[in-house]
């Protein structure tokens, strides 16, 4: 089997999404996100490469600087696993990620991927971390009451009483603002600084805990 390496490109983008789709099925039991291969071909600073056969794109593999490292993402289509398309995809991409000049080079895998763990282990990786994925329905849930720490409240204003949250605000900082600058005006006890949060059911003021924002 002849095997090809190449530049990925947005031409790729089905035939890169039909991949990422077989994968997350085979290997995590779920769909990708939607748009996850134009996600990653229009990420910025990144070495992009896809591995063809005969019957088209086979493996699609990621590299970009984060930090001190450089990371990778690879996907090697699970009904071609064994066949040396996950060897010439991480060459690559360890060849091109020497340009970032970067200290390290971090793969991140499914940990169901033992392929790829096999692959990695091979060639002298190791270990570095292992990610915990936790997921919950939305359907019916209803969330427990989270428990405040002592001396925080939280409080939500509506459209219909924004203004009140506003005159607190107001009137929070002012006296904060005068008792740094030495002045009469008396600053609460129990005073706490505050940041507004926009949100999809009006507005949310939220106590932010030490000093002022």
């Amino acid at each position: 089997m002849n095997l090809h390496i190449r530049a990925a490109t947005l031409e790729d983008t089905p035939a890169i999404d039909a991949l990422l789709t077989a994968y997350a099925i085979a290997r995590q039991g779920r769909l990708p996100g939607a748009g996850a291969a134009l996600d990653r071909l229009t990420r910025p600073e990144s070495v992009l490469a896809v591995v063809q056969d005969a019957q088209g794109i086979v493996g699609f593999g990621q590299a970009w600087p984060a930090g001190q490292a450089v990371r990778c993402f690879a996907r090697v289509h699970p009904g071609h696993v064994g066949r040396g398309v996950g060897t010439l995809l991480l060459g690559h991409l360890e060849a091109e990620a020497r340009r970032f000049g970067r200290q390290a080079f971090n793969v991140m895998q499914p940990a169901t991927d033992t392929a790829a763990a096999d692959l990695l282990t091979a060639r002298g990786y190791e270990v570095i971390c292992r990610v915990l994925r936790m997921e919950m329905s939305l359907e019916d849930h209803h969330a427990p009451a989270a428990k405040l720490p002592d001396g925080v409240e939280l409080t939500s204003y509506g459209p219909g009483n924004d203004d009140a949250g506003c005159s607190l605000f107001q009137r929070e900082r002012t006296a904060a603002q005068a008792s740094s600058s030495g002045t009469d005006a008396a600053t609460p006890a129990n005073w706490q600084a505050w940041t507004r949060r926009p949100s999809n059911y009006g507005r949310t003021w939220l106590p932010r805990r030490g000093g002022t924002h």
